[in-house]
């Protein structure tokens, strides 16, 4: 999957993402139920610049240790969610910022890992995050996306929380099957739909 494709909406994913939470089906559809025919229409990229002028911009954190799903991941924040970029990011390039992407999310520290104090204004919580599944298993314990969001919800985190992952089917339903995570979608997934889902999944969140 090339970035320029994977950016475009003409590719469409032959994968239904794997909902975590009380929109999941009780009986989900098998794989063959899920595949999207190949005739399936683009979805065009949701914009969050149409929002209420008294409604602000999403708060976005996003992880993947790898350079190039990075970068669209930050594309996907900044293009297709509309993110506030002074204080939203796609960080995991080193190690430094994997193991402090909980206290970024929480909004203890900024997007150059410096600490934010409890009086400030930006020290809030973000309203996405979105993880690699396999961040560094060279590690011990290896730094997982799964483990991640348990951490940030044992300290009392309410935002959407997205694994996207380049694990095998088996491996994204027992993803799916965790309560702390509310989407688990596999790799590949064009931007736009990614958005489109992660938004309206917000809006039941």
């Amino acid at each position: 999957q090339s970035f320029n494709s994977a950016c475009s909406g003409t590719y469409v994913s032959p994968y239904s993402p794997y909902f975590a939470r009380s929109d999941r089906p009780a009986n989900p559809p098998s794989y063959s139920e899920r595949e999207v025919s190949s005739d399936s229409a683009p979805l065009s990229a949701p914009s969050f610049y149409d929002r209420s002028p008294l409604s602000p911009p999403l708060l976005c954190v996003a992880m993947d240790d790898e350079a190039v799903p990075r970068m669209m991941l930050e594309v996907l924040i900044e293009n297709y969610l509309g993110a506030d970029m002074r204080r939203s990011c796609s960080i995991g390039g080193s190690l430094a910022e994997q193991r402090a992407f909980v206290d970024v999310a929480l909004g203890k520290r900024d997007i150059n890992l410096n600490p934010i104090s409890s009086l400030d204004a930006d020290a809030r919580h973000a309203d996405i995050a979105i993880l690699d599944q396999n961040i560094n298993l060279d590690c011990s314990p290896p730094i997982l996306g799964s483990e991640l969001i348990k951490e940030l919800r044992a300290h009392g985190f309410k935002g959407l929380t997205c694994i996207v992952t380049g694990d095998s089917r088996e491996r994204v339903a027992q993803l799916a099957k965790e309560p702390d995570i509310d989407i688990v979608i596999e790799k590949g997934m064009p931007l736009p739909q990614l958005a489109h889902l992660i938004l309206r999944h917000r809006r039941v969140h």
